[in-house]
Order: C-alpha cells, then structure tokens, then sequence
C-alpha cells in the first residue's frame, strides 16, 4: 500500500476498486444523457348527438384535430465520439374523425373512423455515433431519419336479423416512412454493422363477415360461421437491400354448439387458417402453407356441486418446406370444479394437455417469410385453484326501501 501513500500519484480519497474500474472502462461505448421536453398540444373538436325517439335511432359524430408542438433538448455524452446539446423542435398534425349509428328497433349498429398520427424518432438514434460494445455487431445513428405518420380507417356492421346475427368489418392500415434497420454484413470480419433507415410501402387490409344462427325454434342448436382475409404489404431491408413480400392470409371458422339442457353444452368446431406469400426477392421461397384444427368440447353438471368441462384438438399444419414443422398435435385439456359454500369458495383441478403430445417447441412465419422459432417450458402441467368469491349479492328491493326508510 505504499504507492497509494504517494498522493501525487493517487489523490486523497481515491480508492483502488475506483482506480482499478477506471483502467477497464470502455470510455466510447459509456453514455450518459440528460433530455428535457416541453409538450404543448392545442386541439379542437366538434361532437354531434341525435336521437330519433319515434324511430329509435341515435347517430353520432365526433372529430378532432390536434397539433403538438414539443421542444426537446438533449445533452449526450459518449467517451471521446460525442460530447454535445442538441435540440429539436417538431411540429405535427394528428386528426381523428368518429361516426356511429345505431337502431335499437332492429338491434342494427354501425361505426367506423379515421385517424392519423405521426411519430418522431428517437433523439438519440439522430446523433452521428457508433456503438461498438459488441464487436461483430456495430450499430450507427442516422441523422437524415424521418418521423413517421400513420394513418387508419375503419368500419364495423353489425345487426340482427330475425333471429340471426351478421356482422362485418374493415380496416386498412398505412405507414409512411416507417423505420426499417439497415444491416451490411462483412463476410471476411464477420461483422454486422446496423443503422435505422426509413422505407415506404407498408400497409395491410382486414376484412371479416360472419353468420350466427339457431337450427331449432328453442335455439339450443346454433351454427356460426366466421371468414376472414387480411393482405399484409412489407417492407423491409435485407442485406442493404429493398425486400417486398405480399400476404395473403384466411380463415375460416365453424362452430356447431348443442345445448340440450341447462346443465349440459356441447360444440364441435373447426378452423382453417391459409397463408400464401410471394416476392421477387432473388432468395425468397413463395409460402403456400395450411394451419387447421378440428376440436370437440363439452361442459356438464354434476351432482353434489361437481362442474367438468374438457376439450379435445387436433392441431395440425401443411405445406411447409421444413418438415418439421408439418405436424399434428392431439391436445386434450380438462378441469373439474367443486362448489362449496354457495358457490362462493370454488376448488378448481385443470390438467392441460394430458396426452402430452404438444410440442414446446413452437416454430412460425413472419412478414417477411423468414422461420422464426420460439421455446415455451411446461407443455403438460397440472394446476390446483382455490378462488374465493368476495363479491357481494345484491339486498332485494324490500330490504333497500327499509333501509331507505331507516
């Protein structure tokens, strides 16, 4: 400890586990930053009401706009890169418009809307710096970046007729200059050195319609039937490069259920979900895939306040070029549950894939048709609840007029 007595070399109070933390400190990868903002929103809006007594009719309208005007000052700090105030003043145009209409004679409702919204990027993904803490993965800032806007419409309908519900929707979703990142890999080092860009073109549609219907004059037998598309437009950078990829996807789902009494529901279903994906990309593997499941569940009172209720599925998938992703998985699910004390104390047994045929080991596609594989733990488990109810019953009328009374 003699050279710490020299305070020449060593001022007074510094300590060795300072001195020796110093040495191994990667001054350009450590940050330290200070940002203030001032947000200041003015806005306007306009609401319309009406109802219609003699025909039972209520349509709304609602709009607004709003330009935030925010001003922010950052203070950023990077080892020997970066030591400097930057500030930026930004000011954008938000709007949302609303309309609904609704008749109560006929149970029919219809709305939908529009908005848009832009967002800034990060400040700090504007300053010119390199992260290299990792040296086979450098990151850049960019910046020329640009805020992004966004802008959505929307429409819903749906309505009962007679004794069948049909509902129907829309929405078309765009963004324009979305921040994509750019990655340039160097096959000799090894290293991949990424900045954040902005792309254009990226939208998506959805589109749904469905049926809800009773087989029976008692309506204990019913038949739903829901069809969906949605078209996702991305992209994306790949390599430094424009990647453009086209879905399609569709679904279709029908569920027959039978309820013969109050104490017993039973209902078949099954679902088909098709994706097909295309582009022009030199390295890409046009997708034509099928997810598709067929299920029977069912649900039954017992005696003595004993309640089952289980479900049995065959998942299955086709079309994939990776073979292990075309399987079929029967997954059968239970739970029995007791009631005591008038139904406030439940003891709840579930046992969750019992066969123990599903896999932890879950694989899927992306926007831009790249496999992507996601672990889950626990496939087959067996989990006990106890759950008490502190809800309170309700006092009947009589009771509330004495205490009204009192």
């Amino acid at each position: 400890m003699e050279e710490w007595a020299n305070t020449e070399l060593h001022p007074l109070g510094t300590l060795p586990s300072t001195e020796e933390m110093l040495r191994t400190l990667d001054a350009d990868n450590s940050q330290r930053s200070h940002r203030k903002t001032i947000n200041n929103a003015p806005s306007i809006s306009y609401s319309f009401r009406h109802y219609n007594d003699s025909t039972g009719t209520l349509n709304n309208l609602n709009a607004s706009l709003s330009l935030p005007i925010i001003h922010e000052t950052l203070d950023y700090w990077q080892g020997t890169q970066v030591d400097t105030t930057m500030s930026r003043r930004t000011t954008s145009l938000s709007a949302r418009l609303y309309f609904s209409h609704s008749h109560h004679k006929t149970n029919r409702n219809i709305w939908g809307g529009y908005q848009t919204n832009v967002s800034q990027p990060s400040m700090r993904s504007l300053l010119n710096i390199r992260t290299d803490s990792d040296p086979l993965n450098i990151q850049l800032g960019n910046p020329e970046l640009r805020p992004s806007r966004s802008h959505s419409v929307y429409g819903n309908y749906r309505e009962k007729l007679r004794r069948t519900l049909v509902n129907a929707s829309f929405s078309f979703d765009a963004t324009q200059d979305a921040v994509a990142t750019a990655v340039l890999y160097d096959k000799q080092t090894g290293v991949r050195t990424s900045s954040p860009q902005n792309i254009d073109g990226n939208w998506n549609t959805n589109a749904s319609a469905g049926v809800d219907f009773p087989l029976d004059h008692k309506e204990r037998l019913r038949l739903k039937q829901t069809f969906r598309h949605r078209h996702n437009h991305s992209v994306d950078l790949m390599n430094n490069a424009r990647s453009v990829v086209a879905s399609n996807y569709f679904d279709d789902e029908l569920s027959l259920s039978w309820e013969p009494t109050d104490k017993l529901d039973l209902t078949a279903k099954g679902d088909l979900h098709y994706q097909r994906s295309t582009s022009a990309r030199a390295d890409f593997t046009r997708i034509n895939v099928f997810d598709f499941d067929y299920s029977l569940a069912g649900q039954i009172e017992l005696p003595w306040n004993f309640q089952l209720a289980t479900d049995l599925t065959m998942y299955s998938r086709r079309g994939y070029s990776d073979a292990t992703m075309n399987t079929n998985e029967l997954v059968w699910n239970a739970r029995i549950t007791k009631r005591l004390m008038h139904g406030n104390l439940l003891l709840q047994l579930d046992g969750f894939d019992m066969l123990g045929q599903l896999s932890n080991v879950r694989h899927s596609i992306n926007a831009q048709g790249r496999t992507e594989t996601f672990y889950n733990v626990l496939p087959s488990y067996a989990l006990f609840h106890i759950t008490w109810r502190l809800n309170k019953k309700p006092k009947s009328e009589e009771n509330e007029k004495i205490r009204r009374i009192k």
